[in-house]
């Protein structure tokens, strides 16, 4: 039995070899450039998606931030009413 997966490894490998090398025949040097051309181009469009998305969850914590501070800050006027004392200001 281990001969037989030992030579079905061989195969593929051989499979693998023969498909590469038929491949690299298939491709010239302006294919290769194209390639090159679309990686980068999907890492500019990556870079540019992940510029926004740090925009947008920078946006949302400061969105977060002056919620919370409205809050805080009507709390407090609350707080000195309820207490008789007049907001200075």
């Amino acid at each position: 039995m281990s001969s037989s997966s030992s030579d079905l490894r061989e195969k593929i490998k051989q499979k693998r070899r023969a498909l590469r090398d038929s491949l690299a025949k298939d491709k010239g040097g302006a294919d290769t450039q194209a390639l090159v051309a679309t990686e980068m181009e999907e890492l500019t469009t990556t870079a540019e998606e992940q510029v926004e998305s740090l925009k947008r969850s920078l946006k949302d914590q400061r969105q977060r931030r002056k919620k919370k501070l409205l809050k805080d800050v009507s709390t407090e006027d609350s707080v000195e009413e309820l207490a008789g004392g007049e907001a200075g200001g």
